[in-house]
């Protein structure tokens, strides 16, 4: 059958699921790895694994935060590496779902996809939070040369709970999905 019969002919809410598990996985993979956890007014940038300056005299470019002696920077990057994981673990098994024939109908995929999009989405969420509520208490405002110089969280913190988000979201429709199947395999 060709991907397109495949795709249309696939449930609406396996459809809706694919789409969503993609946008999570682009978001994902963005906040995964870019330097827009969190900023400061001094032009500093901190990711998950790296801390770049624009105006940082001691060093020339970035400094890397993977191996941190921080434990909430290290459950946030394990969190963050479940995520990723888990969403394309549930995208990728999904693909097969939706455009192989010996993988379509079967409801034990989609309970383990469903299962995965929860934990997947839930250890992000966590991670999320952690990573907030220390940024807030690690990183609120300092006085450097006279200067107050302000924290603040960033956009691939935001990309990372809106896939959080949507990864959960997959796994509600996932539920539907499973209801319908089996009302399907009932038939």
């Amino acid at each position: 059958m060709p991907i397109k019969r495949d795709f249309q002919i696939a449930s609406v809410w396996s459809r809706l699921a694919l789409c969503l598990l993609f946008i999570s996985s682009v978001l994902i993979i963005i906040a995964f790895s870019c330097t827009g956890w969190g900023e400061n007014g001094l032009g500093e940038h901190w990711g998950l694994w790296r801390k770049c300056g624009e105006y940082d005299v001691d060093r020339v470019g970035c400094l890397n935060l993977d191996g941190s002696a921080s434990d909430w920077w290290a459950f946030t990057q394990a969190a963050s590496v479940f995520g990723l994981i888990g969403t394309f673990l549930a995208f990728g098994m999904l693909i097969l779902y939706i455009f192989t024939e010996s993988c379509k109908q079967k409801k034990e995929l989609v309970v383990a996809m469903t299962c995965i999009c929860f934990f997947c989405g839930i250890m992000n969420l966590i991670g999320c939070i952690v990573f907030g509520v220390y940024w807030d208490r690690t990183y609120m405002e300092e006085i450097v040369l006279g200067q107050t110089v302000l924290y603040w969280l960033s956009y691939a913190y935001g990309l990372s709970l809106v896939a959080s988000i949507l990864d959960l979201s997959a796994g509600f429709v996932l539920v539907v999905e499973t209801k319908n199947n089996k009302e399907a395999v009932a038939e």
